[in-house]
Formats: structure tokens, C-alpha cells, sequence
């Protein structure tokens, strides 16, 4: 008598738990007031600085341009507060050198201009990459970003109570860096803030006060 046999395959999966997983939650999508803010500021960056400027190119600050900052829902009131906020983090609010650029203190090989567009109001934070990568062996530059970051948490912070935090201290003159160990120790030479004071870009906001 024949026996019929027949094959059967089977597929086994394994699967391996590794515990419970954290779901990633989904990123919130940009409010269209949010949106309108940075085309707005875009526009403000076109006014002084023409049409896709490059890095460093040099413009001329406008009436036009004046009026959107006072005009502009929260951007004058913004940045009357980094005004004060960048006098006591740098000692000096020239370095703010007008709505949309910040001025960076520290001459270095790879610093390749004075000046760096913000892509927003008051948004200094950017520049925490430019110090780490450009300015990564001076320690002034840390400081500085420490100072920024701390400044930026707690705005009403006095002066003093800054400077007396553990690593805040920091002076931005060439007669501090030396102090501290100069060149040796990595310190930079600073810009002079002078040769910026009569750049067509400039914007005072005077009077600005609150």
C-alpha cells in the first residue's frame, strides 16, 4: 500500500523584548503667527541687506526698516530688553549692532567678520555654535556663552549677582585677557567696537528706553 507524505513548511518569527519603548512624540507644527514673524523678519533682513546677502555682506539701515521694527507686533519691546541684556552680558550694548546683528568681540582665524546676522529678534543663542567652533580654545569665549545662557534663563539677574557666579567672570578688554594669560592661554584680542559705529547698518533705536 502507497503512503502519501506531504511537506509542510513553517515560518517561525522571533521576536526579542527589550522592555517598554518610548514612544516619540510627533513635532508640533509652526503656528502661522510664528511663520508670519520670520518672513516678516526676512523682509527686514532684505530691506538693510539686500536679496540673499551673503555671511558678511554690509548694507544701510532705512527709515523703512526702522519703522518695521517699531511697527512689527513684539520687536521693538524685544529688543530694547536685549539692549540692556547685552550691556550686562558684554558690557557693552554696541555690540548689538541693530535688530538683526550681533557683533562678535573675538579676532580669530576662523571668526571671518565682526559682524553675524541673527535669524530673529534678539536670537543671540545662534552664536553659541559660532564660539564653540570658532572660537573653541579661548576660554573667554565660554565664558561669554555661559554668561548668555545664564542671562537668558534669569533676565532680571543684577550684574553682580552674574559676575559672582563660579566661571561667569569675564571682562571684555584686551587688559583682561592678558591678565588672564593672553595669547598663551588662548585668550584672543577683541574687535574695537569704534570701527563699527559709523557702519550705515547701525540702528541706535533712540530713544530707547522702556
Amino acid at each position: 500500500m502507497a503512503v502519501l507524505t506531504q511537506e509542510i513548511s513553517v515560518v517561525v518569527t522571533v521576536q526579542i523584548w527589550t522592555g517598554p519603548q518610548k514612544l516619540a512624540k510627533p513635532s508640533r507644527p509652526r503656528g502661522e503667527k510664528h511663520s508670519a514673524d520670520e518672513l516678516q523678519f526676512k523682509e527686514l533682513v532684505k530691506e538693510v541687506y539686500g536679496e540673499h546677502p551673503g555671511n558678511y555682506a554690509e548694507g544701510e539701515w532705512t527709515e523703512t526698516a526702522s519703522n518695521m521694527m517699531q511697527t512689527q507686533n513684539g520687536w521693538l519691546s524685544k529688543h530694547k530688553e536685549m539692549v540692556k541684556l547685552t550691556e550686562k552680558v558684554m558690557g557693552s550694548a554696541d555690540y548689538l549692532h541693530n535688530g538683526c546683528v550681533l557683533i562678535c568681540p573675538f579676532v580669530g582665524d576662523k571668526c571671518k567678520g565682526a559682524k553675524h546676522r541673527l535669524n530673529g529678534v534678539g536670537r543671540v543663542s545662534q552664536l553659541y555654535s559660532h564660539w564653540q567652533h570658532c572660537h573653541k580654545n579661548n576660554p573667554a569665549a565660554r565664558v561669554l556663552e555661559k554668561r548668555w545662557r545664564t542671562v537668558l534663563q534669569a533676565r532680571t539677574i543684577t550684574l553682580e549677582k552674574l559676575n559672582g557666579k563660579p566661571g561667569h567672570a569675564l571682562e571684555l578688554s584686551n587688559s583682561w585677557m592678558e591678565a588672564q594669560g593672553g595669547m598663551e592661554q588662548g585668550y584672543e584680542q577683541l574687535r574695537c567696537l569704534s570701527e563699527h559705529t559709523a557702519d550705515g547698518d547701525i540702528w541706535r533705536c533712540e530713544p530707547c528706553e522702556p
